[in-house]
C-alpha cells in the first residue's frame, strides 16, 4: 500500500464499516410459484376426444414457461391423478 504524506490524511476512513447502504447489493430471488396455474384449459376437438376414447390420453393447453415436473404437480393437484408420462407439445391457443 503506498503511503500518504499529507496533513488530511485519515487512515480510519478507509477500513470503517460500510454503514447502511441504501440499495441492494444483490438482486433478490425471482418467486417460482405456481401462482397461476400451468394448465390452462382442455383441448376439446373432435381429434382430442378421439385421443380420450380409444387411448385414454387426456389432452390440456398448457402454458408455455411451465416444465414437465411443473405440469405435473398441477395434475396432480387439480385432478387426483398421478400422470404417468407426458409428452409436450406447446402451442398457440386460438
Amino acid at each position: 500500500r503506498r503511503s500518504s504524506y499529507h496533513p488530511t490524511f485519515d487512515s480510519l476512513r478507509h477500513y470503517g464499516s460500510k454503514g447502511n447502504p441504501n440499495s441492494l447489493r444483490r438482486v433478490p430471488p425471482r418467486e417460482t410459484s405456481l401462482t397461476p396455474m400451468p394448465i390452462s384449459s382442455p383441448l376439446t376437438t373432435e381429434s382430442a376426444m378421439k385421443k380420450t376414447e380409444d387411448n385414454n390420453t387426456l389432452l390440456f393447453f398448457v402454458d408455455v414457461k411451465t416444465n414437465k415436473r411443473q405440469i405435473k404437480q398441477a395434475m396432480k393437484k387439480l385432478y387426483d391423478t398421478d400422470p404417468g408420462w407426458g409428452q409436450g407439445q406447446h402451442s398457440e391457443q386460438t
